[in-house]
């Protein structure tokens, strides 16, 4: 039986501070503004920029002053250098940009309350001063009111989906609030978010495609609707009903819902831009059909959002991408258009799933791997309470739009998911792993699209996009082997390599090595280093801190997890609901894994590493004909060790 220990990590500081092996990234924004040159993010000075980054949702973007400092060096401190600052304008979330608390009712949403943006302005010098760039939010939970002079908004969804992508009044107020946000000054940089270089993404809309059926049906709402068919019978000729819902619509009604997304991209692109905005921007993230990369013509880079088994806590099953065909890289690469910067601001695998510790550094591989421009977690926090029985365990209820779940998304406190950010920011910013040598792409027609417009995760093969690099294009041209689904895959520079029949990957880099999935009972070999343990599942990692290669290296961090639950925390039969979420003290799996490290140094120790980054004992090892090997899990239990020389 899996040995179990606390571990939790505490909301305003980490066990140990990674931000030296960057350099001397402060502030950001260093280097000039930010540049999509190619399929790269380029700042000004002509520095590569790659993002490993997290997601600040609602209420948690307006935090108190002392502790937007410690969130902000906390971020910095496991290498976060990007947050998204998501759902700023959610009428559910207090404090939001149009109210700072609950009390008196506002009218209308045409104003920012001062308090809230002074939080904000804060919190985002504060970000800056540590490194941390921002990426912007347009309109997301927006719920337009009367006072706005919008007619029957009661009626219309968040956002005005998906009407506020042509309704002119919607439109006008969606600019009014970009133009009142971007010329902002923020009193303690000094500088209007659209003349600081700290604020280097946007996208205009979160999460909109009108194309799709699934997932947005297209509401009766009047005078929307009624101004929805005038115009699709003015620009087509065709006076017959229509029902934009229907999956097997003619291909000319699929036309003109695309014709309205990608007007409005271009047109919000465009005004962002004439009002000063300098950083890249892209229109959304989210395609449910894939017809919506090619609305994006004219943004400057791509985005999209992905998930694996999207769930609550309340529905969830255990399943792990590693013995998975549909994982999130596969699913990111339709997104990747050949020609421009690549971003995921928005991914997860959610606790209760107890093999999400495989994630982190297994996207970070794979997108590095792709090129990418790196990637911001869903979430790292909702809310702002710090008090322990709600920070100390994994998960709570947050009440969104009627649902209880959105909890389950925080991971600013889970050692499976944020414990394991050191080694992906590692892997994206430092360039841990190499991009792929070879590519392949993809290549649609609009017509063909116009008329399989739904989305396939079929559309390249099961593990190509961990071998080669994917692109999509959209003339029609595909080139090279997109089908690629053997069950074992090694990418074409070596370093990485899945087995999905047994459900293991492994990342063999000089300055990062790794093993996550199911690998109990083999010897894993990665490259100088050995590994064996016989833990059902789990993620053993290892990243130089001092930028040497691991042989020559003399301060290495070594993580060590599993799964992490809290206590008592108790599940229906089926292991696929939460009855009871347990409390506090979070407890993590013990891993036990004997290592063996060839290096050239004698005088190695290794450190287990408690929650407040005190030395809980140092480790038997031993050294002999050049190999330096020791055990974990057995004395000083941790996740987190420190091998370093004397």
């Amino acid at each position: 039986m899996t040995k179990k220990i606390p571990y939790n990590l505490h909301w305003d500081s980490m066990p140990i501070n990674i931000a030296h092996a960057f350099g001397d990234e402060k502030p950001a924004g260093k280097h000039g503004f930010l540049r999509a040159v190619g399929e790269d993010f380029v700042f000004e000075d002509g520095t590569k920029a790659r993002f490993w980054g997290v997601n600040i949702n609602a209420g948690a973007n307006f935090p108190e002053h002392r502790q937007a400092e410690k969130v902000a060096k906390r971020l910095s401190s496991v290498g976060v250098n990007l947050v998204r600052t998501h759902q700023l304008d959610a009428e559910w979330a207090c404090p939001n940009i149009f109210e700072f608390e609950r009390g008196e009712q506002k009218p209308d949403t045409r104003s920012f309350d001062e308090r809230s943006m002074d939080r904000l302005d804060y919190f985002l010098y504060c970000l800056k001063n540590e490194g941390i760039y921002i990426y912007l939010d347009f309109i997301t939970y927006r719920r337009f009111k009367a006072g706005d002079g919008v007619e029957n908004a009661h009626l219309l969804r968040t956002m005005g989906k998906p009407f506020a992508l042509f309704d002119r009044k919607l439109i006008e107020l969606q600019k009014e609030y970009m133009y009142e946000l971007l010329n902002h000054v923020n009193p303690y940089t000094g500088l209007a978010y659209k003349d600081d270089p700290a604020i280097a993404l946007a996208d205009m809309i979160n999460e909109t495609d009108i194309m799709q059926v699934a997932y947005l049906p297209i509401d009766k709402v009047e005078p929307y609707f009624s101004n929805l068919k005038r115009a699709y019978q003015e620009e087509t000729g065709d006076t017959s009903e229509v029902d934009f819902g229907d999956k097997n619509r003619p291909s000319k009604v699929t036309e003109f819902l695309f014709n309205i997304q990608k007007r409005y991209h271009d047109e919000m692109i465009s005004y962002a831009k004439s009002i000063g905005a300098k950083m890249p921007l892209t229109g959304t993230n989210w395609a449910v059909t894939k017809l919506m990369p090619m609305t994006l013509e004219n943004a400057d880079f791509m985005d999209a959002h992905e998930y694996y088994n999207m769930a609550s806590q309340h529905k969830f099953r255990h399943s792990s991408q590693m013995s998975d065909d549909v994982v999130i890289p596969k699913r990111l690469c339709f997104h990747n258009v050949n020609g421009k910067p690549f971003f995921c601001s928005e991914w997860n695998m959610q606790w209760p799933n107890r093999h999400r510790a495989e994630a982190p550094i297994y996207i970070a591989a794979v997108g590095a791997l792709q090129n990418w421009g790196g990637y911001a977690v869903h979430t790292y926090r909702y809310g702002n309470i710090n008090e322990d029985n709600i920070t100390q365990k994994l998960g709570r209820n947050v009440s969104l739009g009627g649902g209880s779940s959105r909890g389950s998304f925080d991971v600013y406190n889970d050692p499976a998911l944020f414990g394991l950010f050191y080694h992906a920011s590692l892997i994206t910013r430092r360039g841990d792993v190499q991009t792929a040598r070879e590519s392949v792409t993809r290549g649609f027609t609009k017509e063909y699209l116009l008329e399989n417009f739904g989305y396939d995760y079929d559309i390249i093969g099961k593990t190509v996009c961990e071998k080669h690099k994917v692109y999509m294009s959209f003339d029609g041209k595909s080139e090279g082997d997109y089908m690629y689904s053997e069950p074992q895959v090694t990418s074409d520079t070596g370093e990485l390599f899945r087995d999905k029949e047994k459900g293991y990957g492994l990342i063999r880099t000089e300055r990062t090595k790794a093993v996550y999935g199911s690998f109990a009972g083999m010897k894993i070999d990665l490259g100088d280093v050995t590994v064996s343990c016989e833990n059902p599942y789990g993620t053993i990692a290892m990243s130089s801190l001092d930028n040497n290669a691991i042989t020559a290296s003399e301060h290495i961090l070594l993580t060590a997890i599993g799964n992490a639950d809290n206590t008592d925390a108790e599940y229906n039969e089926e292991e696929t609901s939460l009855v009871k979420e347990g409390v506090a003290p979070v407890l993590i799996d013990v891993i036990e894994a004997k290592i063996s490290i060839k290096t050239e140094k004698k005088n190695l120790i290794v450190h287990a590493v408690d929650p407040e980054g005190f030395f809980t004992g140092a480790l038997d090892s031993t050294y002999e004909d050049g190999i330096f090997t020791f055990s974990i899990g057995e004395k000083y239990e941790s996740m987190y060790y420190l091998i370093q020389t004397l």
